[in-house]
């Protein structure tokens, strides 16, 4: 989940930097280890985030284009981290579509939220910024944060829209609970609650009861149940 996280915040951002291979931060968790992980993260380095438009204007690109095939950044880097997103597994689709998911139905509202708050603590710095510098008043400001609401909102709902229909993740069981089957009791000697309702062996939804299902193998309150 922590890779579909750092993967999703610079899919947010649409952040260019991450295609130079100085502007991502990976590192190898014990170097001496030949099964230890490489750990990506912290995020960092956006001067070419936010919808940069390459010349010095933000929120101004495109928001609703697919940012692991952008051919604006045509490099190795582009070629890895494509590699790493859309070849990373099922797992890390499953993991990438919850946490999109997720921040669009429970968060989005909360960080444009935040937006508004951080303009209005600023404000004032920005005015005396703009008197030093000439470099924008707080006017300006005011309609820059304006339009990067309006740039993420619409980025957000475009990509989950990607994931859900052009990808087709919305048809693939994703956001269904996680049922663990008898080898995964075992090995983590933990009893899980149960998981109300029935589904198949895939974790997918087939309904409330088995009365009306075809014979076969089924997950039914947390327990495998045989229908014959």
């Amino acid at each position: 989940v922590y890779l579909a996280r750092f993967l999703m915040v610079n899919d947010l951002v649409f952040n260019l930097e991450l295609y130079h291979p100085k502007s991502l931060y990976v590192y190898h968790e014990n170097i001496l280890s030949d099964t230890a992980r490489y750990v990506f993260g912290p995020v960092w380095d956006f001067d070419w985030g936010f919808g940069y438009e390459t010349a010095g204007n933000y929120f101004r690109s495109n928001a609703e284009t697919d940012f692991y095939s952008t051919t604006e950044a045509a490099s190795t880097g582009r070629a890895f981290l494509r590699a790493l997103r859309y070849n990373g597994g099922e797992e890390l689709n499953r993991q990438y579509y919850r946490v999109w998911t997720d921040f669009v139905h429970n968060h989005l509202d909360d960080l444009l939220e935040y937006l508004d708050d951080y303009y209005a603590v600023a404000a004032r710095s920005f005015e005396h910024d703009n008197m030093l510098w000439s470099s924008g008043g707080s006017d300006d400001y005011a309609a820059i944060t304006a339009r990067s609401k309006e740039w993420i909102r619409k980025r957000a709902h475009y990509v989950l829209d990607y994931l859900s229909n052009t990808l087709g993740y919305a048809g693939m069981g994703y956001l269904e609970p996680d049922v663990p089957d008898a080898v995964d009791l075992v090995q983590s000697g933990k009893t899980p609650q149960p998981v109300p309702g029935v589904y198949d062996l895939q974790g997918r939804s087939v309904g409330g009861s088995i009365d009306n299902l075809p014979s076969g193998v089924y997950i039914q309150d947390g327990r495998k149940v045989i229908k014959r």
